[in-house]
């Protein structure tokens, strides 16, 4: 992912303590997401966090979770649609639906303008709207 114009601040988590400043135009790995209270945060390894919102975003922008970020779970909070891809992507309804107050373990999580999608089974992906990250 990229620091937008403005750059952004390094936390020790999300909406943490700041830890430094990260230069605009910068390039990380992300290696983790959360949501928290509302908004996304991206781990950038071990305790550091960056607020989704001073990503650099533009219309072909993807921001995509290595595998080796441990075990994330999606909660849903609400029923959620599953979708062929990321909508963004070109992903289409499949016609299946899960259920509100279930977990499922995330094995891709991609952003594309802020919003993030988790692939929560083969070509299976929902809205991380729907719920909430959890860092198992």
């Amino acid at each position: 992912m990229t620091i937008s114009a403005t750059g952004a601040n390094l936390r020790d988590a999300p909406n943490g303590n700041i830890l430094r400043w990260l230069d605009a135009g910068t390039t990380w790995q992300v290696t983790g997401a959360k949501t928290v209270g509302g908004s996304l945060w991206y781990q950038l390894g071990g305790n550091q966090w960056v607020s989704s919102t001073t990503i650099a975003y533009d219309d072909s922008t993807n921001v995509s979770v290595s595998q080796g970020s441990g075990n994330q779970i999606l909660h849903l909070t609400s029923a959620a649609q599953l979708y062929s891809a990321p909508v963004p992507a070109g992903g289409g309804l499949i016609g299946q639906s899960l259920q509100a107050n279930t977990d499922w373990k995330v094995n891709d999580l991609k952003t594309y303008n802020g919003q993030a999608w988790a692939l929560v089974g083969s070509n299976q992906w929902v809205s991380v709207a729907n719920g909430q990250l959890i860092n198992a």
